[in-house]
């Protein structure tokens, strides 16, 4: 597994001290929050996804789930 640091950019300004400022500074970490929900939604979605595949990959092999090698740990989700 590799990490990595992942970081979501938004216009802001440095030391907002006006309401004109801060408000800027709020409509920026709105949408900087909105990318964040778009980023988990897909990730949830591709998460779903890999788990219909492995459930069907499991029917197809009469309900053994393992592929060769693997023991069965190809067809255990995350919180198993």
């Amino acid at each position: 597994m590799n990490i990595v640091r992942k970081t979501i950019e938004y216009a802001g300004l440095g030391d907002p001290s006006t309401p004109e400022e801060i408000g800027f500074e709020i409509l920026g970490l709105r949408n900087a929050v909105r990318q964040a929900e778009e980023l988990i939604s897909r990730l949830e979605q591709a998460m779903a996804l890999a788990r219909l595949g492995l459930r069907q990959q499991e029917a197809s092999d009469g309900g053994q789930g393992e592929r060769a090698g693997d023991g069965g740990k190809a067809s255990q989700s995350p919180e198993e």
